[in-house]
């Protein structure tokens, strides 16, 4: 066909609308017609050919749109046969491990021509590398074949092999894991609506009950999930499209009519109540799980009936703590629309769910998961708002009374001690601290809690309770409790706990000894130690103790991390009760921290607590000088450490500002200072919090040196960092100083001079162009004809830098008009 030809057709589809122009670019349009020309010239021309052409000489950008255009021909013959070949054994696509992004693109692409076949591949690569290394290498790509997964599972007959994959990826992630996860997309698939999936409630049951028989415990953790998921009123679904190239596709197979909704629940709630029974190996996690579907499932009306029966039935089994929460929870924030037949029926269950024993109160008070939600279950509050302080209260003497029953029932007290030393949820702290003041003989039943904690496994220990207890005791029998916390420093077993229990009590000169036998001895790990930073003056830590207690922490290994966070906290701790003046010991200890922090191992979390030391600690300007090289020398290892460091920088200005102005605008130290530079001018908090009159104090003991420097960090306007997002930038006060004290203002203008360039703006560069330009408004009004001409000069500049920038925005636009 010839040029002149094609013209013509072209213009031909141009008058009948189904062409469409993006500056110089054509495209068939609609969808239908392109595939329709696609198939035909697919079976005009043989296979052979079309992939000699694509595969061997098409450039990738072209083979990746050929791959696209058969995404939409899974009804051709001529594009399976293209598409097998790609994806069977030996093909272009079929190691899906090891596809390049321009592959993979294409696999993503081809999917929906031959869904079979994409399974098989994806099957066949996890199986050759195994799960960890095919799923768990990158999380980004597992994300994405989670969701061509999903995609793939639309078809009931595809669905268990397609879910089982996605399972196996998600089992790599770790529990609580949300970095590009695949929890929600499992989620979707077991949801009511929409799921996008054909598989019906018996299928999907099938799966989760693979799943709970499995002898993997992250998979019986993900069958729990995919049947909370079933019994999840409000799940949204998934936020992605559900269309799969040209293939029909809808939201998935969902109950339609409110009845068909209701068995959907019962069905699933019925699973969940087997599961919940206490000889079931997923006992725990079943009840658990419906405790929270609970609230949300009983607001049903159709449901409510068998939502009660069910709530029964796992109560009636064992004594059900998270089950009354959720009942109380329901009470309490129920919905003004809730009939009364069903808040009579609620309070009902919650009565006959409510503790009876002390052993089940201590259960739902101090050791659920949500023991920590006073004002749900505390009966007074259930049925209206109060105040924290009164629910509190209340809730304090509860405990005051568990405590009581607890000490005179030891039989009661033997059967909830295994758990009361295990690490989770609750309230143990306040319960030992009850039963120490309640105890007949503290003796006595310090051994059978230490016993019970000894017997417990070690890695799962919690000496909360023991702390708790010992806080009470101390004011009892003080002697005793030193006797038990000498004794604990070398103990085998409380020896690692010994900060925690040392801690507890008002620690002393007796207490610091202690301490520091227990670095001596070794038994607790430097981690332990970070107890001490709930401690302050008032509990007997003199600033001397700490001082030589943070010392010894920070020599061991690992504990200088601790030993700054201790440091800190304290410091905070000081200037919440009362801002008195740092101590002499805490400054020198304060200043051998500093001297000895890993900059280059520097986080942004820790930048607060190293700030406050900085603030309160460095009077010195040859320790600062040293921090500062030290500073300088991370940063030659890792630029990111300096936007790690903002609090810390500016501190070090606050509290040292000639040393910083000399170490990092004036000292001649290669990249180093060109990076600290920027940083400055990125996050010019540090030199804007010195005050004006010391940077001009600075600047004239070297004026025709600094007062450039000063300019040219600090820039003409108040904002630099384009947070100012509308109307004029205005000239800053500290600019104007400089242009009128500099020995000459050519100079200083030379350096402002740098901040109008693109690099150090945020935002559509003209629209900051055109701020910049009415900022220079003022400076076009200047006494000095040198600065008036200059802003005169400059605002030329700029407005051809605004057509040139505007210009180049409608030219990237007319770029990104292609239908690639």
């Amino acid at each position: 066909m010839g040029a002149g030809h094609l013209h013509r057709h072209v213009a031909e589809l141009l008058r009948r609308q189904l062409v469409q122009k993006r500056d110089r670019w054509r495209a068939v349009l609609p969808q239908g017609l392109a595939a329709h020309l696609a198939r035909t010239a697919l079976e005009n021309i043989p296979t052979s050919v079309v992939r000699a052409v694509m595969e061997d000489r098409a450039p990738v950008r072209l083979l990746k749109s050929f791959a696209r255009r058969l995404r939409y021909l899974h009804d051709s013959e001529a594009a399976r046969v293209v598409v097998a070949a790609w994806l069977e054994p030996g093909g272009r696509l079929h190691d899906v491990a090891r596809l390049a992004r321009d592959e993979w693109s294409m696999f993503e692409a081809v999917a929906p021509v031959r869904p079979d076949l994409t399974l098989d591949a994806i099957e066949s690569a996890a199986d050759r590398m195994g799960d960890a290394a095919f799923f768990g290498s990158d999380a980004y790509r597992r994300s994405e074949l989670v969701g061509l997964l999903h995609a793939l599972a639309y078809d009931a007959p595809m669905f268990d092999r397609a879910v089982w994959l996605m399972i196996r990826a998600l089992a790599t992630e770790a529990a609580d894991n949300r970095d590009y996860s695949g929890r929600d997309r499992v989620e979707a698939l077991f949801s009511p609506f929409p799921s996008g999936t054909h598989a019906d409630q018996a299928q999907r049951l099938s799966m989760i009950d693979a799943l709970l028989d499995a002898p993997l415990r992250r998979f019986n953790e993900i069958g729990a999930l995919a049947l909370g998921a079933m019994l999840d009123r409000h799940h949204r679904g998934f936020a992605h499209w559900f269309d799969f190239g040209a293939r029909p596709r809808d939201y998935g197979w969902r109950p339609k009519t409110d009845e068909e909704k209701a068995d959907w629940f019962r069905t699933a709630l019925a699973k969940a109540v087997a599961l919940a029974d206490p000889t079931s190996r997923h006992a725990v996690a079943a009840r658990a799980m419906l405790a929270r579907r609970l609230r949300s499932l009983w607001s049903v009306p159709l449901l409510t009936a068998d939502v009660e029966a069910a709530v029964r039935a796992v109560a009636d089994a064992a004594f059900w703590p998270e089950g009354w929460m959720a009942v109380c929870a329901g009470i309490k924030f129920r919905n003004e629309a809730m009939p009364a037949d069903s808040l009579t029926a609620l309070r009902a269950v919650e009565r006959d769910l409510r503790p009876a024993t002390t052993v089940q109160a201590v259960r739902a008070y101090v050791l659920s998961d949500g023991a920590g939600s006073f004002d749900v279950f505390d009966a007074e509050a259930m049925e209206g708002p109060d105040d924290f302080e009164s629910v509190s209260r209340r809730l304090t003497e509860r405990f005051r009374a568990l405590g009581r029953s607890l000490a005179d029932d030891g039989d009661a007290l033997d059967s909830l001690l295994p758990d009361l030393v295990l690490r989770q949820g609750g309230n143990r702290f306040f319960l030992g601290r009850f039963l120490g003041e309640a105890a007949a003989s503290l003796v006595v039943l310090w051994e059978r809690m230490a016993g019970a904690f000894v017997a417990a496994p070690a890695d799962r220990r919690d000496p909360d309770l023991l702390s708790g207890f010992l806080g009470a005791a101390v004011k009892r029998d003080a002697a005793w409790v030193g006797e038990i916390l000498d004794e604990a420093v070398d103990h085998p077993d409380l020896g690692p706990y010994f900060p925690s229990l040392q801690t507890a009590v008002p620690i002393g000169d007796a207490g610091a000894a202690r301490l520091h036998r227990a670095f001596a001895v070794g038994r607790a790990p430097v981690q332990a130690y970070q107890s001490l930073r709930f401690v302050s003056t008032k509990d007997g830590l003199s600033d001397e103790a700490l001082a030589s207690l943070v010392r010894c922490i920070a020599e061991r290994p690992a504990g200088h991390a601790v030993a700054t966070e201790i440091f800190s906290h304290r410091l905070h701790t000081a200037r919440d009760e009362g801002g008195c003046p740092v101590s002499p010991a805490l400054v020198v200890a304060g200043l051998a921290l500093l001297l000895a922090y890993d900059f280059a191992a520097h986080r942004l979390d820790k930048d607060y607590g190293l700030s406050q030391i900085v603030q309160a600690c460095l009077a010195s300007a040859d320790v600062a000088r040293t921090i500062c090289r030290t500073i300088a020398e991370a940063a030659e290892r890792s630029w990111s450490v300096i936007g790690d460091l903002e609090l810390t920088l500016t501190a070090l200005a606050e509290r040292q500002p000639r040393t910083f102005l000399d170490q990092f605008l004036e000292a001649e130290n290669g990249v180093t200072a060109e990076l600290l530079r920027m940083s400055v001018r990125r996050r010019p908090g540090a030199l804007r919090s010195i005050p004006h009159a010391v940077l001009l104090e600075w600047a004239d003991a070297s004026p025709d040196r600094r007062y450039p420097l000063l300019a040219a960090e600090l820039g003409p306007f108040v904002d630099q960092a384009g947070e100012v997002e509308t109307g004029a930038v205005p000239v800053s006060a500290i600019a104007l100083d400089l242009l009128d004290r500099a020995p000459g203002r050519v100079a200083i203008l030379q350096a402002f001079e740098r901040w109008l360039t693109p690099r150090l703006r945020i935002g559509p560069w003209a629209d900051v162009l055109d701020r910049c330009r009415h900022g220079l408004a003022e400076l076009r009004e200047h006494s000095d004809e040198t600065v008036r001409l200059w802003a005169a000069r400059m605002d030329e500049v700029l407005a051809e830098e605004d057509v040139a920038a505007r210009n180049h925005t409608r030219e990237r636009d007319r770029r990104e008009q292609t239908f690639e």
